[in-house]
Parts: C-alpha cells; structure tokens; sequence
C-alpha cells in the first residue's frame, strides 16, 4: 500500500489537504491507496473513501487529545453510527490513562519523566473547550511531575465531571502551525 498526505511538506497544516491527489493516485497506481489529511472525525473518513477511492484512511493530528477517534471509525466502518463523544471525566481518565500506557511502554525514571513532559503538549488539546476546567487543575496537569501526580489532579480536580464534550472543538487546529 502506498500511504499520502494530501499536502505538501511546504504547506505544512494550511490550505486544507487537497483529497482529489488521494484520487488521482487511486487511478494511477494499482496497489492500495491509503488516505490522510484533514481526518477529524469518522464521517470524514468515510468521506474521504467515498471522495478518492482510497482503501483505507490514516488519522494523524485529528486523533491528539481525543482518542476515541479510533472506536467511532471502527463504528462507522462496521456500519453503526459513532457513539457520542465522551464527557469531561472520561475524556481526563483516558488523558491519564494515555500517560500511563506511554510512561510503561518504557520503563525507569527518567522515562516516566520524558512521558510526563512530552504528556504536557496533549493536555490542551484533552481539554480544549471544556469551560469548567478550574485554572487550578489545567496547572496541576500541565505541571505534574510523574504518572502519580497526574492521575491525583484528575481525581481531585475541581471540574463538572458530566460536562459534554464541546463539538465545536472538534476541527481544532492541533500541534505545528496552529
């Protein structure tokens, strides 16, 4: 399979990836095309195989902070409407849980350190437009220290646990360039 990126290096995240190359590659080639740019959610997935012709979709930067991208495209592709997306608590569980799993994957001290500081660059996207995150529980996780320390912010922050995921966050610029 060939994988392509519907923007050039150059471009970098803007204009808006340009699926009619997907496509075009579709066409040229006789191996399967698997398309990526501008996947944020399942429906554009879906739409993006019905645009190009493409076999199969490669999610990068629409999945940082909202991993469950991942279980809605496996919704869609089995015919099933995606579920909603999850409320604040869950979205903060899975955010620790995403720390830990990186932190075990290596092992020793300075490891976890490295995963906790690399953690600090998806926390804002976790909550991007959550409104009832205190500005004491975003420092608490953008200044966490360890595994421990984290998953502690989650469990005592002052946050409204049922608060809904903000769907007009879900187009967010995320990372480089944004």
């Amino acid at each position: 399979a060939i994988t392509l990126h519907a923007r050039t290096a150059e471009q970098q995240y803007d204009p808006p990836a340009c699926w009619e190359h997907i496509g075009a590659l579709v066409q040229a080639v006789s191996i399967p095309v698997i398309g990526n740019g501008d996947v944020y959610e399942a429906g554009d997935a879906l739409r993006m195989m019905r645009q190009t012709g493409c076999a199969g979709v490669m999610v990068g930067r629409g999945s940082l902070g909202r991993p469950w991208v991942f279980r809605d495209l496996a919704d869609v592709f089995e015919g099933r409407a995606p579920r909603p997306p999850p409320a604040l608590e869950e979205v903060l569980q899975l955010a620790s849980q995403h720390l830990a799993s990186w932190a075990s994957w290596h092992s020793g001290e300075e490891e976890e350190r490295v995963s906790v500081l690399r953690m600090r660059k998806l926390v804002p996207l976790y909550l991007a437009g959550f409104r009832s995150v205190s500005p004491a529980l975003r420092t608490q996780l953008l200044t966490a220290d360890s595994v421990q320390a984290f998953r502690r912010a989650v469990e005592c922050g002052d946050f409204d646990r049922q608060e809904p995921f903000p769907l007009e966050s879900l187009r967010i610029p995320r990372l480089k360039g944004a």
